[in-house]
């Protein structure tokens, strides 16, 4: 389920733990040995795409790196405060507990968005 929240309480947030070192000595590895990704979807232009299975299968391998992902998904007012947005936020943890996220993706594009999404500089 999803909070409703206003999106400016979401413009300073935190992109990745206070150290960083072996969740990305431990990306490194797992990039270093990960297939290319299949695409056995089409997108909305008949073009191939990668679909959730397609990613979910090549991210578990993660696991032999001590690597996970979690994907919260929140719907936020815009800055008007009106508009309903739904958004999707991607966050890879290690276990030694650093971790690394991306910024609030919209999971849809709409001509109404009232702001652009927030993501890693």
């Amino acid at each position: 389920m999803t909070d409703s929240v206003n999106i400016q309480a979401y413009a300073d947030e935190r992109m990745h733990s206070d150290k960083v070192d072996l969740i990305c000595a431990a990306l490194a590895g797992f990039q270093a040995e990960m297939e290319p990704l299949r695409k056995t979807g089409r997108n909305f232009t008949k073009g191939a795409a990668a679909t959730i299975g397609d990613i979910v299968s090549v991210a578990r391998h993660g696991a032999k790196h001590g690597l996970s992902f979690y994907q919260p998904s929140k719907a936020m007012r815009g800055i008007d405060g009106k508009q309903t947005e739904y958004f999707l936020r991607t966050i890879v943890m290690h276990k030694s507990g650093q971790w690394i996220s991306a910024g609030w993706i919209p999971l849809c594009q709409t001509k109404q968005m009232t702001w652009r999404p927030l993501v890693a500089p």
